[in-house]
């Protein structure tokens, strides 16, 4: 029995050895399931934390099972509302912060929703939310919603639609071409259109297809920069041919992109037709002559400098002949600037038909032409051309209904013979021209160091002259005018001279015409008439009360007149005088080509009692209802008719016809250059009234002139009474 229950205690502490083993393993396999889960859940919390999106998990009721911190921070929901807030309190936070909160997605959706959504925040930002259900064993247990912020996404996107839409709406080609094939890619709009192809049509050409200027290995080779990396833009300018085969000027930008599995070349392409077509305006603005089409100065010194290096090369010649249109000034002002632009024209048309289609023409400017003859072997050859020249320019010029005549100057110089470069054998030229002019017009001279040493002199007396007057180097004489009715001296032509301290004493006909070219006559000549005048006032008050002081009056002075100067019958107003004290002599050519405002000048002259003379009387082109209509004074005889008056010959019986003519119409007339007895009685006898020169006495400085108005009897001859 005790064996028994020994035996019985012994199986019972087995089994309970058993049972408390089998706790213990239990046990630990909970501990482990437990430490498994926290793990899991752990992994589950971290995982949902390292995702980008926000994501909720909550059950059917609405209660919120997790949440990563994504979700919290997208929707600025704090920890404590997590743990204790349902769906339906969540939802209202959120809703809160939407653009339209009416339209928010709920998170407890019913029937049938929507597991897509968009929702625009107040801050800017745009979420996109995707939500599906939770099931276990099939059984719907709730619900996983993720929340994406795609807000950098939306602006790239809309970034690239911009883009993708500015280059669709370029007008500029814009394209890709394949790295192996060349094939086109992609072509925009603007290139489709430039081009005159559509899109399947393209991409199975080349850009070689398009360019007639390249071909395949040409093209490639240009495109080796970009593939080595030397440079990362190439910018060439080429031609591309349209569908219809037109042409048209194109400037490439091209790129190499190798990002891509697939590296392409990227083309900018600029139409720069209008660009060209401007640059060539520009350029023919620049270099030829807007009215006759021919090259102006800047294309002819281009062209000489050309021509020079060549003569130069093959030891040719070449000329230059200077031309000047004569009476250019009369077509203008009879006929108008329009009809003298049609007479230009022509002249234009007819200068380039007498030269050969090697040769150049070219206008200088105003009437004056420039013809460069090239490739002669004599320059004597250029003496047929000139005289052609002189030909047609005589010819009647039609021009709209008139009719216009002008004549031709020519100066002509030689390369090398004269000159060896352009500018040299311009002013060369320009000089010779000059020449002609003085000789008469219409002909055509050849330049001479004669007139190289001349023009340098010119060009010295021009500089200096700038001085004279500062210089006081300027000084009036005053020649006598007798009366040949009774002898007596009341008038007297006052006449400058400059005394150069080196050249000593220049002639007037010297440097007058340099003074009225450059424009210093003005300065001069309100000079000469201030000297004068005071002189005049001085000898009225003191020796002659009627005197009478006689100054010439250049044309250029006229154009200044009022604008910076006194005006002369102002200035003899504050000093005193009348009118009549002063006599202005003016050349009948200017009478002829003045303008209306010079003319309005005279006529206040006449108004203020200012007498009027016509210098040197017959050698110009006169007009008897000129003189009528200006109310001139006296007329003043030439003294080339004076110098070789006779008995019986033609210059007598020209200056009886002029002194008849102007005492007909009441002037009175003035004889110049009188030296000698035969001429002055010749003149009395005609019934001249006044005469003037070296039988009476030379121009004399104002002390001894003073002194013969004392004494009449310092004249070399008084005519008796």
């Amino acid at each position: 029995m005790t064996d028994t229950l020994v035996q019985v205690s012994d199986e019972v502490k087995q089994l309970q050895r058993s049972v408390l083993d089998t706790s213990i393993a239990v046990l630990q396999r909970q501990r482990r399931a437990e430490q498994e889960l926290q793990q899991a859940i752990s992994l589950l919390r971290a995982t949902l934390n390292a995702s980008p999106d926000g994501v909720v998990a909550f059950n059917l009721e609405g209660k919120v099972l997790a949440s990563n911190l994504n979700y919290a921070q997208f929707w600025r929901v704090s920890s404590e509302l997590m743990r204790t807030a349902n769906a339906m309190k969540i939802d209202a936070h959120c809703a809160a912060q939407a653009v339209e909160p009416e339209n928010f997605p709920r998170l407890l959706p019913v029937g049938n929703y929507e597991a897509f959504a968009e929702v625009k925040l107040l801050d800017g930002r745009t979420l996109e939310r995707h939500i599906c259900k939770q099931l276990m064993d099939d059984r719907h247990i709730g619900w996983v919603v993720h929340w994406r912020d795609i807000t950098r996404r939306l602006q790239e996107e809309a970034h690239r639609n911009r883009m993708t839409h500015i280059l669709e709406r370029s007008l500029n080609e814009i394209y890709l071409f394949d790295k192996e094939t060349l094939l086109f890619t992609y072509a925009n709009s603007g290139a489709l259109k430039n081009l005159g192809y559509d899109l399947g049509s393209l991409i199975q050409m080349t850009p070689v297809d398009i360019k007639p200027e390249f071909d395949e290995a040409r093209f490639r080779g240009m495109l080796e920069p970009l593939l080595s990396g030397q440079t990362d833009l190439l910018i060439f300018e080429t031609v591309h041919q349209r569908h219809d085969q037109t042409r048209y000027n194109v400037q490439v930008h091209l790129q190499y992109d190798a990002k891509d599995q697939h590296p392409v070349f990227m083309a900018l392409v600029l139409d720069t037709t209008d660009r060209k077509r401007a640059e060539q305006l520009i350029w023919h603005q620049a270099n030829f002559d807007q009215l006759t089409q021919l090259p102006n100065r800047t294309m002819l010194q281009d062209r000489m400098t050309q021509e020079i290096t060549k003569a130069q090369r093959n030891s040719h010649k070449l000329a230059v002949m200077f031309i000047d249109l004569d009476k250019f000034k009369e077509v203008n002002d009879t006929l108008g600037h329009g009809k003298g632009d049609v007479l230009l024209v022509e002249a234009a048309r007819r200068i380039r038909k007498c030269v050969r289609a090697g040769d150049t023409v070219a206008r200088m400017g105003g009437d004056e032409f420039v013809v460069l003859l090239t490739e002669l072997r004599d320059g004597r050859m250029a003496s047929d051309v000139a005289q052609n020249l002189l030909n047609v320019l005589s010819e009647v010029f039609e021009l709209q209904g008139s009719q216009g005549f002008v004549t031709g100057s020519i100066g002509i110089t030689l390369y090398p013979d004269d000159a060896l470069s352009g500018d040299g054998l311009l002013k060369n030229a320009d000089q010779a021209m000059y020449i002609s002019k003085a000789r008469g017009r219409n002909r055509y001279s050849y330049f001479t160091q004669e007139l190289e040493i001349s023009a340098q002199r010119r060009m010295a007396l021009v500089n200096q002259l700038h001085q004279a007057l500062p210089r006081n180097e300027f000084s009036l004489v005053y020649q006598p005018i007798v009366d040949f009715g009774t002898g007596r001296v009341l008038k007297a032509e006052a006449l400058i001279r400059w005394n150069h301290p080196i050249l000593g004493l220049v002639s007037p006909g010297e440097f007058i015409p340099l003074a009225e070219e450059t424009g210093m006559i003005v300065e001069i000549g309100d000079w000469v008439f201030e000297e004068a005048v005071q002189q005049v006032k001085r000898w009225r008050e003191n020796i002659e009360p009627e005197f009478q002081i006689s100054i010439n009056k250049s044309p250029v002075q006229f154009s200044w007149e009022s604008k910076i100067f006194k005006s002369q019958p102002e200035r003899l107003g504050e000093l005193g005088l009348p009118g009549r004290s002063v006599i202005l002599e003016i050349t009948e050519g200017w009478l002829m080509d003045s303008d209306s405002r010079a003319l309005d000048i005279l006529y206040s002259y006449r108004d203020a009692g200012i007498q009027v003379a016509i210098d040197d009387f017959g050698t110009g082109y006169s007009s008897l209802s000129y003189l009528k209509r200006f109310d001139i004074d006296y007329l003043k005889i030439d003294q080339s008719f004076v110098q070789n008056l006779s008995p019986g010959s033609s210059d007598l019986a020209l200056s009886q016809a002029i002194i008849a003519m102007a005492h007909a119409l009441g002037l009175k007339v003035v004889a110049e250059g009188v030296e000698t007895e035969q001429q002055r009685d010749l003149l009395i006898v005609a019934g001249c009234d006044f005469g003037q020169g070296y039988l009476f006495s030379k121009p004399i400085p104002a002390l001894a002139f003073e002194e013969l108005l004392r004494d009449p009897g310092k004249l070399l001859y008084v005519a008796p009474a």
